[in-house]
């Protein structure tokens, strides 16, 4: 999708145009563009920039008047704007993923400084971004471009330069005697948009949806993962970040030596992940002729539709609850049965191995 896609959807009219002297970039060829927002032609290292998502720590709040809700890769962006940023420049657009901060265009000590995190890279927020920034101020200064920012300033002219041929301003222009076809010709020569290649969407980003995840269970661990994660991982290039929020809850358990107790060594997850994890626990204890013994961390998480507990006791040595579980059992065999038979590819078990190595490490 071309950026200039995104802004034909509807009009925006901005509070406060910063244009005074009435820039187009669309009436000029990218090289024009580029000497006007770069005059000194000032380059910087790839690295410059180059900020994790925990720097991004802006509040939705701050950004009281969206413009724009779009979908990227099946997750849904916001791009919200403050024109009261504090510091003073003019305005501050970000873009968030639900309430995180995943990228910004500011003005920075008189220079527009687009920036987006490294896990949130390859989603095209930072010419969303760039473009919404040069609608206010289009001669804006870069203060100069990493080879990214290059990138990006050609990507977010083209969106003008297509935005012009799509609504036949050209024409319009040539026939009024405004422009001459030879510029044009110019223009659209130079933003080389034969030269755009659609990128490959195949792996899921949203990975919300229960009805993508399976769960596996072995011995005395319970995973829950989405299917993406096999993707994710066979692609060298993905984002850790990613692959991890493929992993969705994990539930580890132990027998206490010479007894008929289980206890839990690891429960992670959302709320609901927690409980859904926790009744399977007390269910296979009640199948199988223990009990399950909770710590008190885990008692806000049961259902207690489910479970009842006894009075808080030390027979494990700890104080500890044990549970009388009277929900329908679980029958754990049906309820692995479709990942098991997802992961029929794992003829040396590497990817099991990998689940494990993942869901320890997220919730240990």
């Amino acid at each position: 999708m071309l950026v200039s896609d995104l802004f034909l959807q509807e009009k925006f009219i901005f509070p406060k145009p910063y244009n005074p002297k009435g820039i187009d970039p669309s009436l000029m060829t990218f090289q024009e563009y580029y000497d006007l927002v770069n005059p000194t032609g000032r380059e910087h290292e790839s690295s410059s920039y180059d900020y994790p998502l925990k720097k991004f720590n802006q509040k939705k709040s701050d950004f009281p008047k969206l413009l724009q809700r779009i979908k990227l890769k099946d997750l849904y962006f916001e791009i919200r704007l403050n024109e009261n940023p504090g510091f003073g420049g003019k305005f501050e657009i970000a873009a968030f993923d639900e309430d995180q901060c995943v990228g910004k265009a500011q003005d920075e000590w008189g220079a527009m400084l687009i920036m987006v995190p490294r896990e949130y890279r390859g989603f095209g927020l930072g010419p969303i971004l760039g473009k919404f920034a040069r609608q206010l101020e289009p001669a804006k200064d870069s203060g100069g471009l990493t080879p990214a920012g290059y990138n990006n300033l050609m990507k977010v002219y083209r969106s003008y330069v297509q935005d012009a041929l799509t609504t036949g301003k050209y024409s319009k222009l040539i026939k009024a005697r405004e422009i001459s076809l030879e510029k044009v010709k110019q223009i659209v020569s130079s933003a080389k948009l034969n030269s755009i290649t659609k990128k490959s969407e195949d792996i899921r980003y949203d990975t919300s949806k229960p009805s993508n995840w399976l769960f596996y269970y072995s011995g005395s661990t319970f995973i829950i993962y989405d299917k993406s994660l096999k993707e994710r991982l066979e692609d060298e290039k993905e984002n850790d970040y990613w692959t991890e929020k493929c992993i969705k809850g994990l539930l580890t358990f132990e027998q206490i030596f010479e007894s008929d107790h289980l206890i839990i060594i690891t429960l992670g997850g959302d709320d609901k992940i927690k409980s859904f994890l926790l009744n399977c626990f007390c269910s296979l204890a009640s199948e199988e002729g223990y009990i399950a013994s909770l710590d008190s961390e885990y008692i806000q998480y049961i259902d207690n539709k489910s479970i009842e507990l006894d009075e808080p006791n030390n027979s494990t040595g700890y104080k500890r609850y044990n549970v009388n579980y009277i929900g329908k059992p679980i029958d754990l065999e049906i309820l692995s049965k479709p990942e098991k038979e997802f992961r029929k590819f794992d003829k040396y078990h590497e990817f099991e191995i990998k689940i494990h190595e993942m869901a320890e490490l997220k919730y240990k």
